[in-house]
């Protein structure tokens, strides 16, 4: 029986080295300290060659694109209207030049 537990000891121990290179990028830990444990030969080099993964995309941009018209205050009714617009939409005030 002891002949049997000492090479699974060994392979647990060494199963840890896949796992730690795995979860130093970003990988789950205990599934690669699995997949260490059983493919150890194989799980070693798929460690090494590993990527860390991308960041996602967190949400919406907060900077507006540049293709955002440029916008101006209205002189007659103060409200905002698109610097190129000749005559105000909102009062029909003609904007300066």
């Amino acid at each position: 029986m002891s002949s049997l537990v000492s090479p699974l000891v060994l392979a647990a121990v060494l199963a840890l080295i896949p796992a730690r290179i795995a979860a130093s990028k970003g990988r789950n830990f205990a599934l690669w300290w699995f997949y260490g444990w059983m493919l150890l030969i194989v799980a070693i080099p798929h460690a090494l060659l590993l990527r860390p993964p991308r960041p996602a995309e967190t949400g919406p941009l907060i900077v507006p694109p540049p293709w955002t018209p440029a916008m101006t205050a209205c002189p007659s009714c103060h409200q905002e209207i698109r610097a190129d617009t000749p005559m105000c939409p909102f009062c029909g005030a003609l904007a300066s030049s």
